[in-house]
C-alpha cells in the first residue's frame, strides 16, 4: 500500500484525505462534497462552479477583508466507527482548478478539544501507520 502523501512544510501537516463533508453556508446554502486534504486546522474541498457562485455571492458583495464562514459536518472513519466532527470555519482561500472545479480552504474557528482529539488521532493514524478505515462502516 502506498503511504499517504504528506505536506511536511507546515507546522500542521496536510494529508490527502477523500472525506464526506457537509457545508452550510452564511445563506442558507447546504452541500455536500469531499476533501482533497485535511490538517489539525483546516481543510480543502473541491467543488463544482454553480456551488461555488452560491458559496461566495456573499464575500464578493460584502467587505473583502471579513472572510465568509460556513459550518461543517465532517466524517472521521475510525476502527469501526465513523466520528463526526462539526465546526464553524473561516473560507480563507477560493481557487479555481478548471472550468467547473474550486478549491475551497477552510480554516476551523470553533473546535471542541474533544474534536480535535480525534481529530489529531485520525490524521495520526493515516501518516504513521497508514491506517485508513474505510468510510462504509458504520458508527456503533
Amino acid at each position: 500500500m502506498n503511504q499517504p502523501n504528506i505536506k511536511t512544510r507546515r507546522r500542521f501537516p496536510r494529508i490527502d484525505a477523500s472525506l464526506p463533508v457537509e457545508v452550510k453556508a452564511e445563506c442558507g446554502l447546504v452541500f455536500n462534497a469531499l476533501t482533497k486534504n485535511i490538517s489539525q486546522i483546516g481543510l480543502l474541498f473541491a467543488t463544482g462552479r454553480d456551488t461555488f457562485e452560491q458559496l461566495t455571492v456573499n464575500q464578493r458583495m460584502s467587505d473583502k477583508s471579513q472572510p465568509a464562514e460556513v459550518d461543517i459536518k465532517l466524517r472521521l472513519p475510525q476502527e469501526g466507527r465513523i466520528v463526526e466532527v462539526s465546526t464553524h470555519c473561516r473560507i480563507f482561500q477560493l481557487r479555481r482548478v478548471s472550468s467547473d472545479c474550486y478549491h475551497v480552504g477552510l480554516e476551523y474557528m470553533e473546535l471542541l478539544e474533544s474534536d480535535y482529539d480525534e481529530l489529531t488521532q485520525y490524521i495520526k493514524d493515516i501518516a504513521t501507520h497508514n491506517k485508513n478505515w474505510p468510510l462504509c462502516q458504520q458508527s456503533q
